[in-house]
């Protein structure tokens, strides 16, 4: 088994120091680098060396378990020396005895210097500790010993894992019981990209043809000119744009464009930690007059805590699925890869530029796995 650590230090020999001491000769230091730590009021930073890393409970359980067996077995002999059965007992503990004794401190796949090249292709691209942790596990459960050694097949085989792991969601498969116009809500923190995502979905539906009716409504009044700019892509499209503050004013709007075929929703551009304007966003939403197709729009250049952290500040709004924004501003996806894998949610877009309608599409696998260095070489 193994545990997982972070530590600081002023210096990287003290770092060194205080992981040895506080969790023996067997730990691994995985990383090192340095952070900025702010000080009291947030003053004063301090440049600290954090690193992170893992050890093994296997040697302390094994003595832990051997000592008991000791015990045990000077228990036997004391009491019931010419004992028949007591005997067969005893033989039985020292053959158990005998195994712990021969057997390994750690996993044999851990020591292999191979699974320690694979852990750091892993890291490299960004995957967290946890989906690190899930990776070895089946290696260590599904391959045989004997393949081990083999780095190009063990590697192809983890690539696999991985593509197997991420879900994707076709938001054309979802099943519309209700009539009336196909509602489309995006939520998500400031900066993320969600009106130019509006924007791009409206181009890409007028683009499909069948002369769809679309409509745009915007409740992002609080960001100074954000009405404006989805205004300006309505005028180009050709697309309706209209604005509204409160349930009631929804409510009202959407049974005026009942007559449309498609109606994307526009949401406050807020930090996920301002719980009270999520409330307010969150009820100014209960004026769809059903459940809409609501999709959390995250950058993918973030990390995975980041990522986790504002899906799980989102999740009142019970979204379907995710929008993922910026792909081309980050050349790594193991952190996304990661936290949808942690959250068993799949994605349904991809964004990767700024240009409407272009740069976006429905998402696949391959799209992100191109993401990934080291596994075609």
């Amino acid at each position: 088994m193994y545990s997982y650590f972070t530590e600081e230090a002023d210096t990287i020999d003290e770092l060194r120091f205080k992981i040895q001491s506080k969790y023996g000769a067997n730990a691994k230091i995985l990383s090192i680098k340095n952070e900025s730590k702010k000080g009291f009021l947030g003053l004063f930073p301090k440049e600290m060396v954090v690193g992170e890393g893992y050890f093994s409970n296997s040697v302390s359980d094994q003595y832990s378990r051997t000592k008991s067996i000791e015990k045990e077995k000077e228990k036997i002999l004391n009491n019931v020396q010419n004992d028949k059965l007591m005997k067969d007992i005893l033989k039985n503990v020292n053959e158990i005895k005998s195994k712990l004794d021969s057997a390994p401190s750690e996993p044999v796949s851990a020591e292999k210097p191979i699974f320690k090249e694979l852990e750091k292709l892993l890291i490299d691209n960004d995957f967290s500790y946890d989906y690190i942790k899930f990776i070895r596990e089946k290696i260590e459960s599904e391959l045989p010993v004997g393949k081990l050694d083999d780095f190009s097949y063990v590697k192809s085989k983890v690539f696999e894992w991985i593509s197997d792991s991420i879900r994707i969601v076709d938001p054309e498969q979802r099943s519309r019981l209700e009539t009336g116009p196909r509602v489309i809500v995006l939520v998500g923190p400031t900066g993320v990209g969600k009106t130019t995502t509006i924007a791009k979905l409206a181009a890409n539906f007028k683009l499909e043809g069948n002369s769809k009716k679309i409509k745009i409504i915007t409740i992002d009044n609080y960001r100074i000119g954000a009405k404006r700019q989805m205004e300006i892509y309505g005028e180009i499209m050709e697309v309706p744009v209209a604005g509204v503050e409160s349930a009631d004013e929804l409510r009202k709007q959407m049974l005026i464009d009942q007559g449309y075929d498609i109606i994307l929703i526009d949401t406050i551009g807020k930090s996920p930690k301002d719980f009270r304007k999520l409330a307010e966003m969150q009820e100014i939403l209960s004026g769809c007059p059903s459940k809409p197709e609501l999709y959390l729009t995250i950058a993918s250049g973030i990390k995975t805590a980041d990522f986790l952290e504002i899906a799980a500040q989102f999740s009142p709004f019970k979204y379907d699925s995710i929008i993922l924004t910026k792909l081309d501003e980050t050349s790594r996806a193991g952190n996304v890869i990661s936290a949808i894998h942690k959250l068993d949610c799949g994605i349904s877009y991809i964004t990767d530029g700024q240009d409407v309608p272009r740069d976006i599409e429905k998402s696949t696998k391959r799209k992100i796995l191109i993401n990934l260095i080291g596994f075609n070489e």
